[in-house]
C-alpha cells in the first residue's frame, strides 16, 4: 500500500462505525467470550460479514481486499496478509464449515495474493484450480532500516517476541516461526539475546 505500482493509488475509505463498534466491544473479555460462543454454535459467518462489510469508494476502479472476502460489483483481489482462515474472521472451524461459500465468492475476484509458501498449499488442498491458479505469492518486505537498543549494561540480555494464534493449527509454520526460530540460533551465537514464543505449537 505504501509502494502501490506506477499509475495506481489507494483512495481507501473510512472505519464504518460497525467496525468501530466492534472493535471497541472487543476489548471487553465478556464480549469476546459471548461473541466466539455464538459463533461456535451457529458456525456462521452473519456476524462476521455484518461487522466488515463496506460500501465502495466512488472514485475506485477496483477493490484491493486486505484478507476479507468482498461481495461487491467491482472486481477485485485479495491479498491474505496472514493466514487464509482471514477469510472467515480467523476462526479456522468458521473457514472449514464456510468453505463452499468462500470458495464462491473467491471465484469472481481476478487474483489471489498470498504471503508465503505454507498459506498457497494450503490453498491448494482446500480449493480447485480454478481458485488456486490466481494465486501469486509475494513475501512480505518492509523497508529496511537500523536500530539501536540504549543497553544499561553490558550483560543486558534483550528478548525477541515472536506472536502466533493459540488457536489455529500450523498457525506457526504460515508466520515464518521456523525460519524464526533458525534465524534466532545464528543471532544467539553473537548476542546475549532470548526468544519468545507465544503461538500454539
Amino acid at each position: 500500500i505504501s509502494f502501490p505500482p506506477d499509475g495506481y493509488s489507494f483512495v481507501g475509505i473510512p472505519e464504518s462505525s460497525k467496525k468501530k463498534l466492534a472493535r471497541n466491544l472487543g476489548s471487553f473479555t465478556l464480549f469476546r467470550k459471548i461473541y466466539h460462543f455464538i459463533v461456535s454454535l451457529s458456525k456462521s459467518m452473519i456476524f462476521y460479514k455484518f461487522i466488515y462489510r463496506t460500501k465502495d469508494h466512488p472514485g475506485a476502479d477496483f477493490v484491493y481486499s486486505g484478507g476479507f472476502v468482498y461481495n461487491g460489483k467491482l472486481p477485485w483481489i485479495v491479498d491474505i496478509i496472514d493466514t487464509p482462515y482471514c477469510l472467515a474472521g480467523n476462526n479456522y472451524e468458521l473457514f472449514l464449515k464456510n468453505k463452499s461459500e468462500i470458495e464462491t465468492s473467491l471465484n469472481s475476484c481476478k487474483k489471489i495474493i498470498c504471503a508465503n509458501n505454507e498459506s498457497y498449499f494450503f490453498m491448494k488442498r482446500n480449493f480447485p484450480n480454478s481458485i488456486t491458479k490466481k494465486i501469486t505469492v509475494i513475501f512480505p518486505a518492509i523497508p529496511h532500516r537500523k536500530f539501536k537498543k540504549k543497553i544499561k549494561k553490558s550483560n543486558e540480555q534483550v528478548t525477541i517476541l515472536f506472536i502466533g494464534s493459540i488457536n489455529n493449527p500450523r498457525d506457526f509454520y504460515m508466520k515464518g516461526g521456523l525460519e524464526a526460530v533458525e534465524t534466532f540460533e545464528n543471532l544467539e551465537k553473537k548476542y546475549n539475546i532470548r526468544l519468545v514464543i507465544r503461538c500454539k505449537l
